[in-house]
């Protein structure tokens, strides 16, 4: 991520989630889970 020493950031799911703004983070979320749970065959926001 640009701005930022790689030390200073997390690279878990847990980190960047905590990164998304919160009115996106339910959005983003579900269409992940429905991507990786195959409901979706592509994963675009």
């Amino acid at each position: 991520m640009l701005g930022f020493e790689e030390d200073e950031i997390g690279n878990t799911f847990e980190d960047w989630q905590k990164r998304l703004h919160p009115d996106d983070r339910l959005k983003t979320v579900k269409a992940i889970d429905n991507y990786l749970k195959g409901i979706t065959k592509t994963y675009m926001i």
